[in-house]
């Protein structure tokens, strides 16, 4: 792995939002200086936030002897195309394959696109870990500290399951891509040019769809399997165009209370009742104003801690599956391989049991070394399969608890991110509605000091006008007695 990779650039960086720096070059390794004033001013932000996921796998890894971690970020802009390198940093022990025990290189993207393709031409029947696609472009802005504060977690998530794969952590390529400076890696990078990428692709789909059509019979266990990638895809899709639905209408939401909130305050400060000022009633106003914000920013952070870890979680396992669909489709196509070999070496058997009948022996020394050399090729087709039905076995027995554990520790995080939500939302609401109390025991205290008024002033009056007479009281109270007995005799 070289020293850090860095080349040196004239210009300065710039502090940017993202917690990274924005820094005009076509070089795409840091700036490095040698006196201390420049390297306080060029110094790139280390991001220290890390969620529970990652920290709980960190942990649970921390005896490994390949530590890989991207902490660092420098944004670039360059003419008609701005990008974002990423500092990776490797710890290791593995004296026996490695020089040094620490490595710091610089990375773009692309340079990740790499690192997989050559991946799943070393390891074509095992489920190569995705990337974090490009398509969330779409959702949010590729520049913005949000996107790139996920797409470090998850570039780093890429390279953590390289690390600790059996075969994966031991790879030439991955040794290359950890280790390299900028200049010798993109030397070796050159010769996976797009357009031989694509050749790769194409010549991968024909090959793979002339397997399935010729292959004799499907393996059920590994049928079964690519049955569930697919049905899984097409379920993590339906999931993304939800997470997608549900993350712009709270963009929208957010808009709409914003607004809301505005509207409230001006209606506070306008509010007056026959032509006196009524403070109690601005005050409840402004408080219901102040609730409603603060509500709105509760669905922005909401929107901001689910909205894009569901939809790149949905996209990954996309990416993920249709990974897995590869593999298997690969593994097929080393059965049909398998199968024309012992088909090739059946004619051969044949053909040389005729040549002996025929008592032919030239024809007879030459069919038996044809059938010698088919039958080397149909047991080495025969191993290769073997091997590879292991591999992607236990590969994908892997894969399946890994993912469980993955999804169970997101749903966790979706479900604790909306309940402090609601709790915010309830907090805020709980001191919106002391403030209206307030508001109904005022207006009901005057509503009494009235009453009281009006009833003291007209006191006398009342008093003379309602007394009732002896004669009249007997008669009222006989009249109640009676009506008590006949109530008595009806419930009777």
């Amino acid at each position: 792995k070289g020293s850090s990779g860095a080349s040196f650039v004239t210009e300065r960086p710039l502090e940017s939002e993202g917690g990274g720096m924005v820094q005009k070059s076509s070089d795409y390794s840091p700036v490095k200086e040698t006196n201390s004033e420049s390297k306080t001013d060029n110094k790139v932000l280390e991001d220290t936030e890390c969620d529970s996921e990652r920290r709980a796998e960190k942990e649970s890894v921390s005896e490994t002897d390949l530590k890989i971690s991207i902490a660092k970020h420098v944004k670039h802009e360059v003419k008609g195309d701005n990008y974002v390198v990423y500092g990776i940093t490797t710890e290791t022990t593995r004296k026996s394959m490695y020089d040094k025990s620490t490595y710091e290189v610089w990375r773009r993207y692309r340079d990740f696109e790499w690192l997989r393709d050559h991946m799943e031409k070393s390891h074509p029947t095992l489920i190569i870990p995705p990337l974090p696609g490009k398509q969330l472009t779409r959702y949010f802005d590729h520049m913005s500290p949000l996107f790139i504060t996920e797409r470090k977690k998850a570039l780093e998530r890429f390279l953590w399951r390289l690390s600790q794969h059996p075969y994966f952590t031991f790879d030439k390529n991955l040794k290359l891509f950890l280790t390299e400076e900028s200049d010798d890696f993109k030397a070796h990078a050159v010769e996976s040019s797009s357009g031989q990428r694509f050749l790769d692709l194409v010549s991968s789909s024909v090959k793979q769809a002339a397997t399935a059509l010729k292959l004799k019979e499907a393996d059920p266990e590994f049928a079964r399997q690519a049955k569930y990638f697919s049905q899984l895809g097409e379920k993590m899709s339906l999931i993304e165009r939800i997470a997608n639905r549900l993350h712009t209408d709270r963009e929208e939401l957010t808009g709409v209370m914003q607004d809301f909130s505005v509207s409230m305050q001006k209606w506070a400060g306008i509010e007056k009742w026959s032509g006196t000022e009524t403070p109690e009633l601005g005050n409840s106003i402004k408080s219901m104003a102040h609730c409603i914000e603060n509500c709105g920013k509760a669905v922005k952070h909401l929107n901001e801690q689910n909205g894009y870890s569901m939809l790149a979680s949905s996209k990954e396992y996309q990416l993920f599956c249709a990974s897995g669909v590869s593999a298997i489709k690969r593994r097929d196509a080393l059965q049909l391989e398998k199968e024309q070999m012992t088909e090739e070496r059946e004619r051969k058997k044949k053909s040389h049991e005729e040549a002996v009948t025929s008592q032919k022996m030239q024809r007879i020394s030459k069919v038996a070394r044809e059938l010698e050399k088919s039958g080397l090729a149909a047991e080495k087709a025969l191993d290769e399969l073997t091997q590879a039905n292991e591999k992607l076995r236990v590969d994908t027995e892997k894969w399946h608890e890994a993912k469980d554990r993955e999804m169970a520790s997101l749903m966790k995080k979706f479900a604790d991110n909306h309940i402090e939500f609601h709790k915010k939302c309830f907090e805020e609401w709980e001191q919106a509605i002391k403030v209206l109390r307030n508001l109904d025991l005022n207006a009901a205290a005057g509503h009494s000091q009235e009453r009281l008024s009006e009833s003291g002033s007209g006191a006398g009056e009342h008093d003379s006008s309602t007394a009732p007479s002896t004669e009249a009281q007997v008669l009222l109270e006989g009249g109640s007695q009676n009506n008590e007995d006949r109530g008595t005799s009806a419930n009777s």
